[in-house]
């Protein structure tokens, strides 16, 4: 009786802290996790190379709106899904109620670039389910290490802030004071769409 009383204490504890580090939607690592991961990463490669993709989802304000929580945690579960195919072992986390972060060791400015199409490519279809059609409108900021940052913290604030840049470059808005800070790439997609807003695109951090 001890010995199973002991066991179900160590399952919950266990559980408690698997709780504790990742997103109960989608099962991913959350931010705080993903922050101490790529914190690890950084130290033990100190100056090597290294990309922050902080990817966003636009729609995600107005599907909570307008169709409540329940149908805005299905799109998120499917979205990380649909990030984790092409990111392979490399680390996704919840990032924010409206963004993912991938990280990716080893990456350069290019090789990021790269992978952030290859993420708006995993989202370019709409979310479906019965009755419902929802376009995604995803937008990725990128941020390099060290060039941008060499702590975690820093990186990711830098990629999030890469991430709005884009968005409001493919809403032809800027915030004040923010615009300098950083370079749009207008990839492939970005480019064929024109003057659509919900057209996806990439920023990298300047």
């Amino acid at each position: 009786a001890f010995a199973g009383m002991t066991a179900a204490i160590r399952e919950r504890e266990a559980r408690i802290l698997y709780q504790s580090g990742h997103d109960l939607v989608t099962e991913l690592p959350n931010r705080m996790n993903a922050e101490a991961a790529i914190q690890r990463e950084l130290s033990g490669r100190p100056g090597q190379p290294a990309a922050l993709l902080m990817v966003g989802l636009g729609r995600v304000p107005e599907i909570i709106k307008t169709m409540g929580h329940a149908v805005c945690d299905r799109v998120m579960r499917e979205a990380g899904s649909r990030i984790r195919a092409p990111s392979g072992n490399e680390l996704v986390a919840r990032a924010t109620d409206t963004q993912f972060s991938v990280f990716l060791p080893g990456c350069g400015r290019q090789e990021a670039i790269v992978a952030a199409f290859r993420m708006l490519d995993a989202l370019a279809e709409p979310y479906r389910e019965s009755g419902l059609t929802l376009d995604l409108a995803p937008a990725v900021g990128i941020a390099l290490s060290p060039a941008h940052a060499s702590e975690a913290n820093g990186l990711l604030r830098r990629a999030d802030e890469a991430m709005y840049s884009a968005k409001q470059a493919r809403a032809g808005t800027r915030r004040a004071g923010l615009g300098r800070l950083f370079a749009t790439v207008t990839g492939r997609r970005a480019g064929r769409a024109g003057a659509r807003t919900d057209a996806p695109v990439v920023g990298v951090a300047a």
